[in-house]
């Protein structure tokens, strides 16, 4: 169905849906190893749901730190926005023609990203890519950052 986003699945205003919390968490992933890292989501049930889809084991989660209002409310530009995307899509455009490996093309811009969100997403995907996951399997775990067309695309 066009116009709705995955990150939006009830089609809400976007005063109603951008309402998001950062929880911080501690799981397991299917090889036993101890994931650590954060996750946004509406209330702790869907970022814990949220996990559970990615195949982690959760053992720890709790809302993160927010900052002050004024910093909540300016948030959205550390956001990865969608020239972001195209930006990165970019450079790994051209990282790829160089025959630059796919694990050494994430951490080199992740290291050259200054948006800390954006950073923290290439690091969790080179993170994936060096426990054995495909490019798209990795992208698919940041439906925030990567569409599913996007991802499809991979």
């Amino acid at each position: 169905m066009v116009g709705i986003r995955k990150n939006n699945p009830k089609n809400l205003p976007p005063t109603t849906y951008h309402l998001k919390m950062l929880f911080n968490y501690k799981a397991l992933d299917e090889k036993g190893e101890e994931k650590t890292g954060s996750v946004e989501a509406m209330n702790v049930d869907i970022a814990i749901n949220s996990l559970q889809r990615r195949g982690l084991i959760i053992s720890e989660i709790k809302a993160a730190n927010q900052g002050s209002l004024l910093q909540r409310k300016f948030s959205f530009f550390n956001r990865v926005s969608n020239k972001d995307v195209v930006i990165l899509s970019r450079q790994m455009a051209t990282m790829f023609e160089a025959q630059v490996s796919a694990l050494r093309v994430f951490q080199l811009i992740a290291s050259q990203v200054e948006k800390a969100a954006l950073r923290n997403v290439l690091n969790e995907v080179a993170s994936d890519l060096q426990g054995g996951s495909s490019i798209s399997d990795a992208l698919y775990k940041h439906p925030n950052v990567f569409s599913d067309f996007y991802v499809n695309m991979v």
